[in-house]
């Protein structure tokens, strides 16, 4: 691993405790694209969030200064000859640039780079596959410039070390997302054994139904904080730390 600079993880743990304290997938996507500049400077970037059908999550991908045109021709056309699905075959997350995917001679020749890359001079590229249980959840590119020039072994570097925290946080909001998918209502006496006040089971049912904390403090008109207070008391007595976990307590208990 290259060399990573005491600055380098000193916004690398800003950066994991700012996405840690957020719930909303695409609130996720669009503050980790704005704080990754200040270690990895690129010209644009994308944040593509997967269907279970492996097609374009566009209302949960973001894009960072790329024109709604190349969006859209990205998502009907170009995502289907892009080179890095190249690296869809791996069953773990990884990271990666463009130019150790496909030698740079028979790269600059492919549609792809022609087509989508040189019109908008972002020749170079890398970034992170996120995969979880044999899925790709999602893919992470951060474009360069020719006068920035290509992604070094540092900035790599810095992506490995925040590639399995990243990949975390996609699959646990998968798994919120899919928390009430063949589950039977919940009763207000389902977790009467662990003396939830009424607020408490309030916001339980809002957690399970996929509610990020923002959503809720509208709902029950209370500010995120009081929220969040909430959130801790209800994982303490139900005896989980996250919403992941709370979710897979969720669907193992017969009782609930």
């Amino acid at each position: 691993m290259a060399n990573v600079s005491e600055h380098d993880w000193h916004v690398i743990n800003n950066i994991l405790l700012e996405i840690y304290s957020l719930d909303d997938i695409k609130d996720i996507a669009n503050e980790f694209l704005s704080l990754i500049r200040a270690i990895i400077p690129y010209s644009k970037a994308y944040f593509i969030l997967f269907n279970e059908n492996q097609s374009i999550n566009q209302q949960n991908s973001s894009f960072y200064n790329v024109t709604e045109e190349n969006i859209n021709g990205y998502i009907n056309y170009f995502y289907n000859i892009d080179y890095v699905s190249y690296i869809f075959n791996f069953t773990n997350p990884i990271t990666f640039k463009d130019t150790d995917i496909i030698e740079d001679d028979l790269r600059e020749k492919t549609e792809f780079y022609q087509g989508f890359l040189l019109p908008q001079n972002i020749p170079y590229g890398g970034g992170i596959l996120f995969v979880k249980e044999n899925k790709i959840l999602g893919l992470l590119n951060l474009f360069r410039s020719k006068e920035l020039g290509d992604i070094t072994q540092r900035e790599l570097s810095i992506l490995e070390i925040i590639k399995d925290h990243l990949n975390n946080i996609l699959f646990s909001t998968s798994l919120n997302s899919k928390a009430t998918d063949g589950r039977k209502s919940l009763k207000s006496d389902d977790f009467k054994r662990y003396n939830l006040s009424n607020r408490e089971n309030e916001i339980l049912k809002l957690l399970i139904k996929g509610s990020s904390n923002n959503e809720i403090s509208k709902i029950l008109c209370i500010s995120v904080s009081t929220v969040k207070k909430h959130v801790y008391n209800i994982f303490t007595k139900i005896g989980v730390n996250s919403r992941m976990q709370l979710i897979k307590f969720i669907q193992r208990d017969d009782t609930i």
